[in-house]
């Protein structure tokens, strides 16, 4: 956090003052004088989450095929788009989340929600498959298998654009 410190001199003892400011409003100037429009900002926001996601998916397929190694598979489209979609679910509720509430509000429960999802979310399927819990839909079994392949990844794309078009709505609102 940034902080400005005053000093006062007052009867030749100096006293301390401490101006604390959040980097919501440290950014608001510098915000403000952009030449790009909060819609675009937004959507720039979620274009860099997709860009990471397709260069992390490129880099592992890259390992795949340059080294033989244990416990790397190639993965199929479907594993693809559940990737997508969780973090597209968690993109998509932690950004509109840090627009209203502010980032420095928000920051802990962000690193806290991205560093524990390894270690949870293992032990939820795990806890899912001991007990016999079989999250496969019918409805979605009487899909063909080339749309039930590609399902996850269209989920996900909406799931992105609705949280986007609330993103946007909000960060318009916000007056900076």
């Amino acid at each position: 956090m940034n902080c400005v410190v005053v000093i006062q001199f007052y009867k030749k003892r100096p006293s301390f003052f401490y101006f604390s400011f959040t980097q919501d409003i440290l950014r608001s100037p510098l915000l403000c004088t952009t030449p790009y429009t909060r819609r675009r900002m937004i959507e720039a926001k979620y274009l860099f989450i997709l860009v990471i996601f397709m260069g992390t998916f490129l880099l592992y397929n890259l390992a795949v095929a340059i080294g033989p190694s244990k416990g790397l598979e190639r993965l199929t489209t479907f594993q693809i788009g559940i990737s997508l979609m969780m973090v597209s679910i968690l993109f998509g509720i932690l950004i509109p989340i840090q627009l209203k509430i502010g980032f420095e509000r928000t920051k802990y429960f962000s690193f806290f929600t991205i560093f524990l999802i390894p270690f949870i979310v293992p032990a939820i399927i795990e806890g899912f498959q001991s007990q016999g819990i079989n999250l496969q839909m019918e409805l979605v079994q009487m899909l063909p298998i080339y749309v039930r392949e590609w399902l996850p990844i269209g989920v996900s794309f909406v799931i992105g654009i609705i949280s986007m078009k609330i993103s946007i709505r909000i960060f318009t609102a916000k007056n900076l």
